[in-house]
């Protein structure tokens, strides 16, 4: 899930890229190279956009702030009636944009007595109106953004859409989500908005966009009366005193039973816990509590995969862009197990003894032992790019370099982020784009295992992380075009620094200043 995304730059700083943009073009950089040519424009339209989203962010809260205001001052006047969960949405919506302009709303809309559970005619016209004037702004830099291949940003727009009107029907339509009636999911809270404000206005808890939109998977989990808990994984919605007492529901035997006894059963080889969730079916004899945190934290994972790479993914032809930006590709469940031990995860699984997980291409399973680990993130990255895509063509230091990338991942509230790696200078770009080949990875582990040196894993993920994250990602969306590349089809003679507008020696010299200013 997305928390609220900060977008507020220097705007000097977009002078002095668009600049560099047109001044950092080496011999394989010249005008008449149609290749570097379409990657500038690119690469200026991508700039140029952001510039105008960031710039455009003030006026788009200051608007916003008059409409919900406007609105409430109808209701105040007795001219309409908004129902107060309505008007909260609004106001969490503007929350989502600006939370500096939120000012007195939240205690406006609490004192208001002309507003209770009903709208009325006038009233929905009214809300219409206000809906449609705060978002058509956002709604418009969104197609612009899918427009040219800016798919993070596009996904900044969607939210911001979507916190003021979670029913906008266009967006919905795409993601081809379904909305459950609130009586099922009434007691369901999503805190993803606007950090501490939450903590200040408590009725924003509860106004997540997604707080009645599910996929279909998910829709139909809980139209069977089933709901989904950290503890349990699906539980019959109607008997939480049950599990309170601890008992549970066993899915594949279709009883009820003791949670302990659960677990005893299905340590047995044979008789595995299964639990299928959105995009996961995860397999194994660790215990059930285990098996539904690696869900939850692998699901957020997933979400948080696809939001940063959503340009990966868009090549295909399948499914909507903006889809896969909010995790909703539709595809068969990665397989996952998870063992009790590691003596059973190096039987069952036929793997080395000193590995604590591995992802074997070979039939796209991924398979571990015991509680989540950065091991578990490392491989599980793997999967998810080489599933998605079938194929992986790119250079091995690439490959895993954006694994140990991704292994950073931390948890909270608001779902997963990618810190990155810490900057390592082990290894020097020379010889990390060296490692091109399996056998020439394995070789440099091996080599650097037995002189007591650093492996390039740590060297690899500190080179993505420069490259996600240099000048405050401004340039990110050009290495995920260079990852996308690389892993289908290969990039020829194009280089990562090709990709990212510079020639060889100015992405040396910016990655070394990098390394010393961390």
């Amino acid at each position: 899930m997305l928390g609220m995304i900060d977008m507020v730059r220097n705007s000097s700083r977009y002078i002095v890229w668009l600049l560099l943009l047109l001044v950092l073009v080496d011999g394989t950089h010249a005008y008449g190279d149609r290749w570097s040519d379409q990657r500038l424009a690119m690469r200026r339209d991508r700039v140029q956009l952001q510039q105008q989203a960031d710039e455009d962010r003030e006026a788009r809260a200051a608007h916003a702030r008059q409409q919900v205001q406007t609105l409430i001052d109808k209701v105040k006047a007795g001219e309409v009636k908004v129902a107060k969960d309505e008007l909260w949405q609004l106001v969490a919506g503007l929350c989502y944009l600006s939370p500096e302009t939120v000012g007195d709303l939240p205690k406006q809309v609490r004192a208001l007595e002309g507003a209770g559970d009903e709208t009325d005619k006038a009233g929905e016209l009214a809300l219409a109106q206000t809906k449609e004037a705060v978002t058509a702004r956002p709604w418009e830099l969104l197609q612009a953004a899918s427009n040219i291949g800016y798919i993070g940003l596009a996904s900044d727009f969607m939210w911001e859409v979507l916190y003021f009107d979670p029913d906008y029907e266009p967006i919905r339509r795409a993601l081809g989500q379904k909305k459950i009636d609130p009586e099922l999911v009434e007691n369901l809270q999503l805190t993803e908005i606007a950090g501490k404000l939450v903590e200040q206005v408590p009725e924003l808890r509860e106004h997540h966009p997604n707080r009645y939109w599910f996929s279909s998977f998910d829709a139909a989990r809980i139209r069977e009366g089933l709901w989904w808990d950290d503890r349990y994984g699906w539980m019959l919605a109607k008997f939480p005193e049950r599990y309170e007492k601890g008992y549970v529901y066993d899915l594949q035997r279709k009883m009820w039973t003791t949670l302990d006894e659960a677990n005893a059963f299905h340590s047995k080889p044979g008789k595995d816990w299964q639990v299928q969730t959105e995009h996961l079916l995860i397999q194994g004899t660790a215990d059930l509590q285990t098996l539904v945190t690696v869900a939850d934290q692998l699901e957020a994972m997933y979400d948080e995969i696809f939001v940063t790479f959503a340009q990966f993914f868009t090549n295909s032809r399948r499914l909507d862009a903006m889809r896969f930006a909010f995790g909703l590709a539709e595809h068969q469940p990665l397989k996952i197990w998870v063992y009790a031990t590691h003596e059973e995860y190096v039987k069952r699984a036929n793997a080395v003894g000193w590995s604590g997980g591995v992802f074997r291409q070979s039939n796209g399973t991924a398979y571990f032992f015991g509680k989540p680990s950065q091991t578990m993130y490392h491989e599980f990255t793997h999967q998810v790019l080489h599933v998605m895509t079938g194929k992986n063509n790119s250079p091995t230091w690439l490959t895993e370099g954006v694994a140990v990338y991704a292994q950073t991942v931390r948890f909270d509230m608001r779902g997963a982020q990618f810190p990155g790696a810490r900057p390592n200078d082990r290894w020097s770009v020379d010889q990390m784009m060296l490692l091109r080949s399996g056998k020439d990875w394995y070789r440099a582990v091996e080599n650097a295992k037995r002189d007591g040196l650093d492996s390039p894993y740590g060297s690899c993920g500190s080179l993505v992380t420069f490259a996600m994250q240099y000048q405050d990602g401004l340039l990110q969306a050009d290495f995920i075009d260079f990852l996308r590349d690389s892993y289908r089809q290969g990039t020829g003679k194009w280089a990562i620094w090709d990709y990212m507008g510079l020639n060889e020696s100015q992405f040396k010299y910016e990655y070394a200043k990098w390394l010393a200013g961390q």
